[in-house]
């Protein structure tokens, strides 16, 4: 009788895996033929990006299934915009990849995102007279909002174990752009590039972050490779760089 049972255990979990490959060479075939509309959606990518402060409001006007460059399936916001309380335009970004956590959706029933990917023609990160670094210029339209986010709260949201706050989730946030500006209002001097992405994530002890940019000098380009780790123990913080 109990191998009767596993036989037909064994039976029925081909065929749940038969279904299942059936399902996703299906999706797969869908996709091909254009991305999915998933409009209602929307919010529930708006709830999973809101910190939990509420110091930044999200807005997404839409969001698609579509299949990625490596021809996998990915769920895209479209038409971000972030806010400040008081209306202020931080952030607008024409799309963003968004990672989903089937742990938050499994155990908690709740939308969470463990990437971010986002494309800006232009970065600004800028050093500020007390020492705090924000970044800003992330524009669809080429226009820069005239808010700020300040990367203190991006770090605070990737340093969060709460479950039940979506954020919690995020291991990685990749933002690249066509031309990257530092500005270092302590020692009055700017710096521009181009070719920039800005990574962040976690690493077993904290955080790191990463900068790459392209730097145009006489003769060859410079790739620049910056990163920094932060101890979340110690709170301390490790610095390195590199020059191709």
């Amino acid at each position: 009788m109990v191998r009767r049972i596993s036989h037909a255990f064994f039976r029925l979990a081909a065929a749940l895996a038969a279904l299942a490959i059936i399902a996703v060479a299906g999706l797969g075939a869908r996709l091909a033929a254009g991305p999915i509309q998933l409009t209602w959606l929307a919010p529930y990518i708006e709830r999973a990006l809101a910190p939990a402060d509420q110091r930044v409001r999200v807005e997404v006007r839409d969001a698609q299934l579509r299949l990625g460059d490596d021809r996998a399936p990915e769920l895209v916001g479209i038409d971000l915009r972030a806010r400040a309380p008081d209306g202020e335009l931080l952030v607008e970004l024409p799309e963003i990849e968004v990672g989903i956590s089937l742990r938050a959706l499994l155990v908690h029933r709740m939308l969470a995102a463990t990437s971010l990917q986002a494309t800006a023609p232009r970065l600004v990160l800028a050093r500020n007279e007390d020492g705090a670094l924000d970044l800003r210029g992330l524009a669809a339209n080429g226009q820069a909002p005239r808010g700020r986010i300040e990367l203190d709260a991006l770090l605070a949201a990737l340093l969060s174990v709460d479950p039940s706050r979506p954020l919690s989730y995020l291991d990685r946030v990749q933002i690249s752009g066509g031309q990257l500006i530092l500005e270092d209002r302590v020692t009055d001097h700017t710096i521009m590039a181009r070719d920039a992405a800005l990574t962040f994530g976690r690493w077993s002890r904290g955080l790191v972050a990463e900068l790459a940019f392209e730097l145009d000098q006489a003769g060859e380009p410079a790739r620049i490779r910056a990163t920094g780790r932060l101890d979340a123990a110690t709170d301390s913080v490790s610095r390195s760089g590199s020059r191709s």
